[in-house]
């Protein structure tokens, strides 16, 4: 099969390529070793000018082919940045496609770059807020295909990737709020026996509540239930408070809104916003109301952002006066109850779950540290973007580590609270 290479072009400008025998027969296993060795090295552009110099020549070649759909993973779509407002979404998707033409003669195996830069280019279209682009990759990848053999590395496990591909769906699909499609998916994937045990189907059930809230709230709630048996956690009881309104009992879903905020802590409370709009719905006392509309809008103070309209119609409405010198802590006191948070949290049955491993030995630089307590931050690691540091996932790093600093650690699968979803975190990690 010969490829039009139009579609493929690489602008290099400065770049000299490895010399070739001047000759009219081409070794193409050793230009395949040349373009590997060139994206070892971190020379992208020169790797790919050179594979696609000699394909013409060499489209029958599977080493060739091979080494060039690595390349372009490497570089269109691993180093993509879906935080950098100047790249492109489409780009990732046009990569995959390139990897799926060049590497056509055998996309699936257990070590496949067409699935795996599938999976890492619809990772980072969720996180641009592109669901619908990373449907598309994922539908592109033939589920019956795909292994169901979990794989190791060092020790630590990885999930399979039919795995990865449940997974990936349920994730995109809750983006989309695609809710019926979600439960379909999520039960499809918890009747196929590849989730064995509550720790392994964790997130299938955390997404098969979300999508059961207003459809069947009953239901929801006993899902919840089973992920905070595993995750004890403020998100999944205001996630359980929702279930309650849903189910109109109004003065349950308040209590359990209380301990939600009772969990989290005051110089952390903006994780909490959507929490307090919700409280202020359901009650019914002007003062707490009040105290709620005065935390949003000293919320909004504190972080130099524009007044919202909504909560100056909410101030209007319970006559709050201005909240420049509102005191969250003092309100929370009243707003939140820790005492139930803690209470039900220790008597969680706790269950240590396995440690999913993204990528071991990985190199980043220090970002910066947050919190009022200075114990998290961010890392900025080669070739995956900004990732999050929590102090007690890192026993054996000076802490706080100095900004700037380069360490080493493990990318491994961790819970964004903020915003809902899975995060990456760096672990283990050491002064480099």
């Amino acid at each position: 099969m010969r490829l039009d290479q139009s579609e493929f072009v690489v602008p290099v400008t400065g770049i000299f390529p490895l010399e070739v025998p001047n000759s009219n027969m081409v070794d193409c296993k050793e230009i395949g070793r040349q373009v590997t060795a060139l994206r070892k090295s971190g020379r992208c552009e020169e790797a790919l000018r050179l594979g696609y110099e000699h394909l013409p020549k060499c489209s029958d070649s599977w080493g060739l082919r091979g080494s060039l759909a690595w390349t372009v993973r490497e570089c269109k779509v691993k180093s993509f940045d879906p935080k950098n407002r100047d790249t492109n979404p489409q780009d990732l998707v046009a990569a995959v496609k390139e990897i799926q033409s060049l590497n056509d003669f055998k996309l699936y195996d257990e070590v496949s770059v067409f699935v795996t830069a599938s999976f890492e280019a619809a990772n980072h279209l969720v996180e641009a807020q592109q669901h619908e682009l990373a449907l598309s990759v994922m539908e592109t990848l033939d589920k019956q295909s795909l292994s169901r053999t979990p794989n190791s590395f060092e020790g630590k496990l990885y999930p399979s990737q039919i795995q990865r591909w449940y997974s990936g769906m349920t994730k995109i699909l809750v983006g989309l709020e695609r809710w019926e499609a979600t439960v379909v998916m999520c039960e499809e994937a918890l009747a196929t026996g590849l989730f064995p045990d509550d720790e392994s189907a964790l997130w299938i059930h955390y997404r098969l509540a979300l999508a059961l809230v207003e459809s069947n709230p009953d239901r929801a709630l006993q899902e919840f239930d089973l992920v905070f048996r595993q995750k004890p956690e403020w998100w999944v009881i205001g996630h359980k408070a929702r279930c309650l309104r849903a189910l109109n009992k109004e003065q349950e879903a308040l209590e359990a809104f209380k301990m939600a905020l009772g969990g989290i802590h005051s110089g952390s409370i903006i994780f909490g916003v959507k929490i307090l709009e919700e409280m202020y719905e359901i009650v019914g006392d002007v003062e707490l109301k009040s105290l709620i509309v005065q935390t949003l809008r000293k919320i909004r103070i504190d972080g130099g952002w524009p007044i919202k309209d909504k909560y100056e119609d909410m101030a209007e409405e319970v006559g709050a006066g201005d909240a420049s010198d509102f005191s969250i802590s003092d309100a929370l006191t009243k707003l939140a109850d820790r005492q139930a948070f803690n209470t039900v949290r220790s008597a969680a049955p706790r269950t240590k779950q396995e440690r999913v491993v993204i990528a071991s030995g990985v190199a980043g630089t220090v970002k910066r540290i947050i919190g009022e307590q200075q114990n998290a931050g961010f890392v900025s690691v080669d070739g995956h973007g900004d990732v999050f540091l929590a102090k007690n996932q890192n026993p054996d790093l000076p802490w706080p580590p100095q900004i700037g600093v380069r360490i080493v650690g493990d990318l491994i699968k961790g819970f964004d609270k903020k915003k809902d979803r899975e995060s990456v975190n760096i672990a283990d990690s050491r002064l480099a």
